[in-house]
């Protein structure tokens, strides 16, 4: 934590008005074709479940390769859920989710708008859908947008749109690390583009969100009132290998205990202790 200053990586956007062309929600993303692609998948959204650890585990770093044994209650539960996901050929449709979430998706088009803006020199940004791992087809994730330069992508793009200022301070006064609620998100984005950058936008809470949330016309009327009541920041955060493989290690673990369930059945956790110990001694054997 940094005594209530803003990340020296950190950039205020400002206020001011433009003529870019409107920005309307990503079509790529929450259609039925996007819901079936990240069924029983590992997605970036749940990556810090995936990463949950135990106690014993909470005290060792991820330098040592003990703690990505140490799977947490929240990580057993989501290879359980993905498992099932992949049984039943069915994922759960929560609708449009919580009040937050839909407040979210709602203004999301005007912060991408004015990001667009201020990052032009590193590139276009363009809204992309559902990206799987390279050679991996079982874990992906739906980045806000991708950073390309000519043909290549150079960096990804994640937005939050803050309800309240817990979740303001959470994202922008302390240190973007493991134990930061959107770390594992952006460190699974930039793997699975294979990029080593990862803009964080993140924009302050309104003092009304149902003035956004409920507004019947095109969300972009509201653009300027937005913008002069919540100032947006962006943070330049770079790949971490380190978490990143311990991401990887940690999918093919519970792919494998999933596998091995649909296989045989059985009980699923001590399933994922067996691969657990298997993975264990193949790292000794090599």
């Amino acid at each position: 934590m940094n005594d209530g200053q803003l990340k020296e990586s950190s950039i205020i956007l400002t206020c001011q008005n433009d003529d870019s062309v409107l920005i309307k929600p990503n079509s790529f993303q929450r259609t039925k074709d996007w819901h079936e692609k990240r069924r029983g998948s590992w997605t970036a959204s749940q990556m810090k479940a995936l990463m949950s650890c135990g106690q014993s585990g909470a005290r060792i770093s991820w330098n040592e390769k003990a703690k990505i044994y140490q799977f947490g209650k929240t990580a057993l539960k989501y290879i359980y859920e993905n498992a099932m996901e992949r049984k039943t050929g069915r994922y759960i449709d929560l609708g449009e989710g919580t009040q937050k979430m839909k407040y979210g998706t709602k203004i999301e088009p005007i912060i991408f708008k004015r990001v667009k803006k201020k990052l032009k020199e590193f590139g276009k940004l363009k809204e992309v859908g559902y990206k799987e791992y390279p050679n991996f087809k079982t874990a992906g994730v739906s980045s806000d947008g991708i950073i390309y330069k000519g043909e290549n992508p150079v960096a990804t793009l994640e937005i939050k749109a803050c309800t309240n200022w817990a979740t303001h301070y959470d994202r922008t006064f302390e240190l973007m690390d493991e134990k930061g609620i959107d770390f594992w998100q952006t460190q699974s984005q930039m793997l699975a583009w294979a990029v080593d950058t990862c803009y964080y936008a993140v924009a302050e809470p309104p003092h009304n969100i149902n003035d956004f949330l409920y507004y019947k016309g095109d969300i972009m009327d509201l653009s300027d009132n937005f913008i002069q009541e919540c100032k947006v920041t962006i943070q330049k955060i770079k790949a971490s290998p380190i978490h990143q493989s311990a991401l990887m290690e940690r999918i093919m673990i519970g792919d494998v205990t999933i596998n091995k369930w649909l296989k045989n059945g059985g009980d699923i956790k001590e399933i994922l202790y067996a691969t657990i110990e298997d993975f264990k001694h193949q790292e000794k054997s090599i």
